[in-house]
Order: C-alpha cells, then sequence, then structure tokens
C-alpha cells in the first residue's frame, strides 16, 4: 500500500520552510513544558504533537539519506499538526500587522506594514467569493481524504478562485519591495516570506487543471488568511502525495468533524468512532514514548534545522553545543543558514554519542550557557 507521507520534501526554499516550522514548534512545545500538555478533545495528539514524533517527521522529509517517516496515524498526525502550526504563524502575523497599523502615526513599521499591505491589494482583486467559499469547503473535512488528485471540479474551481483570480506580481516589484524592507519589517512577515519562497518554487502544476503555484495572485503581503491556507495544502499536501488511508482515520486525523459535524445527527456513529479509535492510537503511542527523552529530541531537531545558534539553550546541553559548533566549525557546515540536513544530521549523531544522558531529561531550549 502507498504510504501516508511518501516523498521526501524537495526544493531548498520549501526545506527551509519545513525546517524552520520544525524548529519553532520545537520551541513552541518546551515552553509549553509539561509533558502531559495534550487537551483530550484535541484529535490524536492535538495542535501540539509529541516532539519524538515530529523529530522522527522531520528527519525523514528532510535527510536525504533517512527513510521516510514510519507509515503510522501518529506520524501523519505530527505532519498535520506541523502544518497546522504554520497556518497559526501566518494568521499571528497578519492579526499583528492589523493590530498595529492601528497604532498613532508615530510607529513607523505600523504604518510601513499597513501601507504594504494596501499596495498589494490595490493590485490584486479582492476574492470575497474566496472568503465565502471556506463554509463550503469545511461542510465534507470530516470525510476529506486529503487526496488532491481527486478533488471535485467545484473545489478546482474554487482553488482556482482564491488563488489565480487576478493578476500575478511581476517579479520586479517582488524583488523592488523586499530590497525596501529593514530587520524589523522582515521579522513582521516572516513566515509569510518564507512560505512566499516556497511558492515562488512551485513552477510545474500541482494539479492537471491549475497552473503553477507560483503564478499565484499573491506574495508575502497578502492579508487573504484563506490564500495561505490553501497555497500550504497545496505545497506541503498535494506536491508530496500526501493521504490518509480511511474515511476513519481522517475523520481522526482531522480538526473540522469537532467543528461541524457534532450538530449533524447522521455523522454521530462516525465521530464516536473517530473518538474510539483516537483514544487507541494515543494508548498505543504512550507506551513506547519515553517522556525524558525530549531534551534529546529537541536537540536534534535543533541541529538540522536551525540557523539561530546564538539562541538560549538549557544549561544541560550546554557541553554538547559548544562541541556542536565547534565541530561544525572545523568541518566548514554553515549552521546560521538552513540546509545541509543529512551533514547536521551525521555530526548530531557523532557528537551526542560522547554526551548520553546529558540533559536528556531537561528541555533543550532554556537559559542561556
Amino acid at each position: 500500500m502507498v504510504p501516508r507521507i511518501n516523498s521526501k520534501i524537495k526544493g531548498v526554499a520549501t526545506q527551509r520552510l519545513f525546517a524552520a516550522v520544525c524548529e519553532a514548534y520545537c520551541v513552541e512545545e518546551a515552553k509549553m513544558a509539561d509533558k502531559n500538555n495534550i487537551p483530550k478533545h484535541q484529535a490524536i495528539f492535538g495542535f501540539l504533537s509529541r516532539v519524538r514524533l515530529v523529530r522522527e517527521v522531520m528527519v525523514g522529509v528532510l535527510c536525504e539519506d533517512e527513510p521516510l517517516p514510519r507509515d503510522t496515524v501518529q506520524h501523519t498526525a505530527a505532519y498535520k499538526a506541523l502544518i497546522g502550526f504554520l497556518q497559526t504563524m501566518i494568521d499571528n502575523e497578519i492579526k499583528a500587522s492589523e493590530a498595529q497599523a492601528e497604532v498613532p502615526e508615530g510607529e513607523s513599521l505600523a504604518q510601513k506594514v499597513q501601507e504594504m499591505r494596501d499596495d498589494f491589494h490595490k493590485t490584486v482583486a479582492l476574492r470575497a467569493k474566496a472568503r465565502r467559499v471556506k463554509k463550503k469547503l469545511g461542510k465534507d473535512g470530516a470525510n476529506s481524504d486529503s487526496k488532491y488528485r481527486n478533488l471535485s471540479k467545484d473545489r478546482i474551481e474554487n482553488l482556482r478562485q482564491i488563488l489565480f483570480s487576478g493578476d500575478r506580481i511581476p517579479l520586479k516589484v517582488r524583488r523592488k519591495v523586499r530590497k525596501s524592507l529593514n530587520g524589523n519589517d522582515r521579522q513582521a512577515f516572516f513566515w509569510q516570506m518564507l512560505v512566499d519562497d516556497s511558492i515562488q518554487e512551485q513552477s510545474a502544476a500541482i494539479l492537471y487543471s491549475l497552473p503553477p503555484l507560483s503564478h499565484a495572485c499573491m506574495d508575502f503581503r497578502s492579508c487573504d488568511f484563506l490564500q495561505w491556507v490553501r497555497a500550504i495544502e497545496l505545497i506541503l499536501y498535494a506536491t508530496h502525495n500526501f493521504t490518509s488511508k480511511t474515511p476513519i482515520e481522517s475523520a481522526t486525523l482531522d480538526q473540522p468533524i469537532k467543528m461541524i459535524c457534532y450538530s449533524d445527527p447522521s455523522a454521530f456513529g462516525l465521530i464516536q468512532l473517530a473518538q474510539e479509535n483516537t483514544q487507541l492510537l494515543r494508548t498505543i503511542f504512550d507506551n513506547s514514548w519515553d517522556p525524558d527523552s525530549v531534551g534529546d529530541d529537541q536537540c536534534c531537531i535543533f541541529a538540522v534545522c536551525t540557523d539561530d545558534v546564538d539562541q538560549y539553550v538549557n544549561k544541560e546541553h550546554c557541553s554538547w553545543l559548544k562541541d556542536f559548533l565547534a565541530r561544525a566549525h572545523d568541518i566548514g557546515l554553515q549552521l546560521k543558514r538552513r540546509g545541509s540536513y543529512q551533514q547536521r544530521l551525521e555530526l548530531y549523531k557523532e557528537l551526542r554519542a560522547s554526551h548520553v544522558g546529558e540533559g536528556m531529561k531537561s528541555h533543550f531550549f532554556s537559559v542561556g550557557c
């Protein structure tokens, strides 16, 4: 049978995007600090998945010499949780810039962000239909199996309206706008710029009846959240043949079942079965998961994904970190720009063997060395 996640993530920009998501997700998980922080109403492991699963998914899709992630529903849940985390970060950026735009005129960053967004929406037609279609798309959310190649004609047309109904932003305009950004501006658009780079990398048609995603009428200034959601889904689901294997599995993994189906009496049987399936999957994984290894999992994610070697880590990991940085310098491994994921993983393995037990029970991200 075809595995649920059946290909590596390809493309320099898309790999950097996914690596950034894994690291940020890991930092957020460390902030939670509670090893049992998963709300019981969330599907499988919820919005914050077990960091061990994140580590295994990250290694499987980014490191070229490693096998793909294991073909389990738990790993599928982690992959989906990462994508949901990215979409939340995009939503937060949009809301933050909108809030900043309401402050007094003295705040130049807020003014600049709002001006850039206003300028973007002057050049691209507003898609009122795209906003209304979200409710329509949600109607079959619990039974969707994420196989984009089987999308209905109506849904294909919805994607066309959301992503391609307007003028493509010329490359010269993109470059000019980005060149005008300072450090604070870039931070305000951090996740949107990463996704936009990945969008521009998608030069081949993902779906046979749609243009390449690089032709989408959006850039990093877009504040249409639905645009970002659909673009991310196409990049990280459709391009990698991501699938769920059964309707029950889809219902178990997809959050829309909670938001949509509880008011539909005909869906109660499916909901009950999904809840039972969720509890079983949690039990299976928890029996094999060692919560005391969380620091080691975070350490691995940091080593493979980071481009910020100066961030604070727990003092118990400082010895390993100093050796890691020194060894990377000796072999010419660039750590301030994401890439060389397999080489980073090998270096992590090499050094971790000599630091066994150090900090494994403590979160990697904490206070400074």
